[in-house]
């Protein structure tokens, strides 16, 4: 084999190897691009998101404080509810102890007195 077809065999092969590496090292230039791409997209994507979470956080601290102050108000209705219905009951003792019969009729009260005389009483206003 002559000196000149070695020569072009081994500038071949190092032609070859040199777009092999090159190929290679594109390859993963193109890999890092795509990476570095696929994150930004996805930073794009978190930063509203995040915002979002931000407002979202406040709105249920807000409400969470709207919750405790409605059940604060409920355990005081309950309260004042129970206190109300005890001295219903206290009243209508004395009713009936003045010989009176309580009943009750949606939109207000009958009082039957022993005379048998009806005294009608609607919510709010006065006998």
């Amino acid at each position: 084999m002559d000196w000149s077809a070695f020569a072009i065999i081994v500038t071949a092969g190092i032609a070859a190897m040199s777009g092999w590496v090159g190929a290679k090292f594109a390859r993963r230039k193109e890999r890092a691009d795509a990476a570095s791409i696929i994150t930004a997209t996805a930073v794009s994507l978190l930063v509203p998101l995040n915002a979002d979470i931000v407002k979202l956080t406040a709105a249920v601290e807000v409400l969470q404080q709207k919750v405790l102050s409605l059940e604060a108000d409920k355990l005081n209705l309950w309260t004042e509810n129970t206190a109300l219905r005890s001295r219903i009951g206290v009243l209508e003792h004395q009713i009936m102890a003045l010989g009176h019969i309580p009943t009750d009729h949606p939109g207000g009260s009958t009082v039957t007195t022993s005379k048998t005389e009806v005294v009608t009483v609607t919510e709010g206003a006065a006998p």
